[in-house]
């Protein structure tokens, strides 16, 4: 894991921003993920909103995880709630699932050739999402 996983764990965050940028729709997913009323960001949701106390879906669609895989956000809205470390467990798990599979999906453009076009569309996707900090230093 890393310090950033973790910290995100701490805070109630589980990470949901699009890991394969050259196949998302990165801008229709940044407008449907933007919600600062309820604490998310296109980067990541908070699971300690209220929005997520009946959420019957996992902390990401379609993301293999062991936390998403067996778990709802409803469930560990409620574990985050009553202090029950298992709540913050299962987003370490799947914080720093996610954060793996980006940096697999960043290698993975290297590779292809294609990083250039990853970093651009990453940034196309935060700044869509006014998730402005991280897309200013991306471009450094």
């Amino acid at each position: 894991g890393s310090v950033y996983t973790y910290t995100l764990s701490v805070g109630g965050y589980a990470l949901t921003f699009p890991v394969d940028v050259l196949a998302a729709d990165i801008t229709a997913a940044s407008l449907r993920s933007h919600n600062p009323l309820s604490g998310q960001d296109t980067l990541k949701i908070n699971l300690y909103s209220l929005s997520h106390r009946a959420d019957k879906r996992p902390f990401l669609d379609g993301c293999s995880c062991f936390a998403c895989a067996r778990h709802t956000r409803a469930y560990t809205h409620h574990l985050l709630n009553t202090h029950e470390m298992l709540g913050q467990a299962l987003l370490d798990i799947h914080n720093t699932h996610h954060y793996l599979q980006f940096f697999k999906a960043i290698r993975a453009a290297i590779r292809e050739g294609r990083f250039g076009e990853y970093k651009r569309r990453m940034i196309e996707y935060l700044h869509a999402g006014r998730y402005s900090s991280m897309g200013e230093m991306m471009k450094e």
